[in-house]
């Protein structure tokens, strides 16, 4: 198999993972998302992280009325929420602290 030819099936191995975990969750291009996160929640981002499948994962909050939104976005610019509720209590605990 030439080299370019394996490249992109992996490539397209890795788009089709991606797409397959966004399957039953709630999807969207990433702006529209964030919009409504904004405007219809008052949430905006706390923290972000890289996940092992290369999707930026997000934590959007609302730190006056508690809703909060994790969300993860990939490569391709979909955007899935990942889980979302109430209280939340932003937390800084000093490096190296035990739980």
């Amino acid at each position: 198999m030439p080299q370019n030819q394996g490249q992109n099936q992996r490539q397209n191995q890795g788009q089709n993972q991606n797409q397959n975990q966004a399957v039953g969750r709630q999807c969207g291009p990433r702006d529209g998302i964030l919009d409504q996160l904004r405007n219809r929640y008052g949430e905006s981002r706390q923290a972000m992280g890289l996940a092992g499948n290369n999707a930026v994962v997000e934590i959007f909050a609302n730190t006056r009325t508690g809703t909060w939104t994790v969300t993860g976005t990939f490569a391709n610019g979909l955007t899935c929420l990942i889980a979302s509720g109430e209280a939340y209590d932003p937390v800084a605990e000093p490096p190296g602290q035990a739980l």
